[in-house]
């Protein structure tokens, strides 16, 4: 890619972002205008216009009445100035960054939230995703700076040069001197920064990865349990030294850089600009000696002025990379997602089918896609389990289902219609689902049961029959603050800290508080012992008695509740109907129950042996 098209790229990157900053806060834009037109006006003023105006006066004998005059005034106008300053720096800016930086992490979390399930198994996704979020605000707050700077530096620089340029043309060369050399060594700087970064890059995620298993509570008992800690220290070890070998070897070329550039850019250029004025003034006799003064205070303030440009215009381009992927990430369209004749779903349905659905997630052979030609016609109210081994295709089965993933062939029919053609959000308000891999929040109890805050009495209500329903509400009404007590010690050190099956009926209890149709429970009860199961799906079957429910266990004696069972295997449904059915046919099904039966035989005789 050439400089110029990569030029061209960093700009509209910069203005993609200036706009979006303007649109969350454009009175902090104004102010960052005002900011630093003013800074630069008074740069400009006291080089220039202040210096020349108190040698004009006392070359020319003004009286002192006038001269004090003009300090007066020009002291109040720059206390007024360096107030409003402060104000901004100290007061408005902080605040402005904390609103920016709120709207902006609003839109990342909506993106994030939009985005396909695939996006997160892809690397290049996450990775993307990652750093825009890491980078988003400083880039956000770094362009809301940068280009009113850039604008205020052109205009005072073009000033101060036009008015040097009057006195003696000459003068462009030592302020160009400057600016190519800071242009040229920057550039150097910035390559080397980047080599530095690219190769410390890995073992900082090495750091980072260390840090990370540390601190989550979900690692704790590995590390204290075994030796695995002497290995994450070797690791975090291996890291440091990979970042210290990254340092050592850029780090001195780079000083060299820094130094090399200094001393020709600038010592040379200010020292030169000195030595050519005092020529022109005692030699030549063409530079009075007020303006010599005059002159070689514009030409430091000019230099620096078009310095601090072009380290907006190198600052415009770093950033600009970096506003690129996140620009890349926040333009990334679903795949999933409404067309153009999109409808809503409604509440009713009669039936709901996949019909020769066959799917494979990304880097899967096609011999072993995870659904192969799968159709299945559910009914309303009906209640069916899935069971099979692991990786059969249960659990994808769902997530077609609740068109999380769209199938590579066939279709999925509500009412015999495309679920294609209906909007996203309408046909999955539809579902209810609880997961194996649940999460809880560090929120009240309330909070992670209803997914969102109660906003009345009638949530507080539905939030406590779910927890009924789940079987959990006796424990979290013994807590300290009942539905509002936090879970979890993260923010809160009363927080309640629960067995990870009660957890698990919190979780469960989010399906009996949703408005739902279709009832999705894909191993929700691997936490429970399987009295506790068998309780729980027999207040789920009464609960949803007109609902249509979908359960994968792997406990087949919860599958006898079911109207229906489905055995799935290698992304087929090889088998279907009832537990009575199934077992007298002896197959697949039949030999799972009897080996998972007799194993509750042997356990229960040695427990009872035990006992006895």
């Amino acid at each position: 890619m050439s400089e110029k098209v990569r030029a061209a790229g960093a700009l509209r990157n910069n203005v993609y972002l200036y706009r979006m900053a303007w649109s969350i806060d454009p009175w902090r834009l104004v102010h960052e205008w005002a900011i630093a037109i003013s800074g630069y006006f008074s740069w400009t003023f006291f080089s220039i216009i202040f210096l020349r105006y108190l040698l004009g006066s006392i070359a020319g004998h003004r009286p002192v009445a006038h001269v004090l005059g003009f300090i007066v005034l020009t002291m109040a106008l720059f206390a007024v100035l360096e107030l409003y300053g402060r104000w901004f720096e100290d007061h408005l800016r902080p605040l402005s960054d904390a609103r920016m930086y709120r709207a902006f992490a609003q839109r990342m979390f909506e993106k994030a939230a939009s985005a396909d399930l695939a996006s997160y198994e892809d690397p290049e996704f996450y990775t993307a995703y990652t750093l825009a979020l890491k980078e988003a605000s400083s880039r956000l707050e770094s362009v809301a700076r940068n280009i009113p700077r850039i604008g205020a530096a052109l205009a005072s620089s073009l000033g101060v040069a036009g008015t040097l340029a009057t006195m003696n043309p000459w003068v462009l060369l030592f302020i160009a001197l400057p600016v190519i050399g800071n242009f040229l060594f920057r550039k150097l700087l910035n390559t080397n920064a980047y080599e530095q970064d690219r190769e410390a890059e890995p073992h900082r995620r090495r750091i980072g990865y260390v840090n990370r298993v540390f601190f989550l509570a979900e690692y704790a008992k590995e590390i204290r349990l075994s030796r695995i800690g002497s290995v994450l220290n070797a690791t975090m070890e291996r890291g440091s030294r990979g970042v210290i070998d990254a340092n050592r070897r850029w780090g001195p070329r780079g000083a060299a850089i820094r130094i090399t550039g200094d001393m020709l850019t600038f010592l040379v250029a200010f020292q030169g600009v000195f030595l050519y004025g005092a020529w022109l003034a005692l030699v030549r006799k063409s530079l009075p000696v007020g303006d010599f003064a005059v002159f070689a205070s514009g030409i430091v303030s000019g230099s620096w002025m078009i310095v601090s440009l072009s380290d907006g215009i190198m600052d415009l381009v770093k950033n600009g990379l970096y506003i690129g992927n996140l620009r890349r990430f926040l333009e990334r369209e679903p795949t999933i997602r409404d067309s153009t004749r999109a409808r809503d779903a409604g509440r009713e349905f009669r039936t709901l089918a996949l019909q020769d659905v066959w799917f494979r997630y990304d880097g899967q052979p096609p011999d072993q896609a995870a659904l192969r030609g799968m159709s299945f016609t559910l009914s309303r109210g009906e209640k069916v389990a899935f069971v099979g081994l692991n990786g059969a295709g249960k659990t994808t089965f769902t997530k077609i289902l609740m068109r999380l993933y769209d199938p590579a062939q066939g279709s999925v029919l509500l009412d015999g219609h495309d679920i294609r053609d209906l909007r996203v959000s309408s046909y999955r308000g539809l579902f209810a689902t609880a997961f194996q891999d649940y999460r809880i929040f560090a929120m009240s109890v309330a909070e992670n049961v209803l997914m969102r805050k109660p906003a009345g009495e009638a949530d507080w209500k539905r939030a406590e029959e779910a927890l009924a329903a789940s079987g959990v509400l006796d424990r979290v009404t013994a807590l300290p603050g009942g539905m509002r007590t936090m879970l979890t010690r993260e923010f809160d050190d009363r927080g309640a800290v629960l067995s990870a099956g009660e957890l698990q009926k919190i979780a469960i209890a989010r399906a009996f508080a949703a408005d739902f149709q279709v009832a999705i429970l894909d191993e929700p009860s691997s936490a429970l012992d399987p009295i506790a199961e068998y309780t729980l799906y027999r207040s789920i079957m009464e609960r949803c008695r007109d609902r249509t429910v979908i359960f994968i266990s792997h406990r087949l004696s919860s599958a006898t509740l079911a109207d229906r069972i489905a055995v799935v295997d290698q992304g087929r449904i090889v088998e279907e109907g009832t537990h009575q059915a199934l077992m007298a046919r002896k197959g697949p099904y039949a030999v799972m129950f009897r080996r998972q039966a007799e194993r509750y035989v042997v356990d229960n005789y040695h427990t009872l042996g035990a006992d006895a």
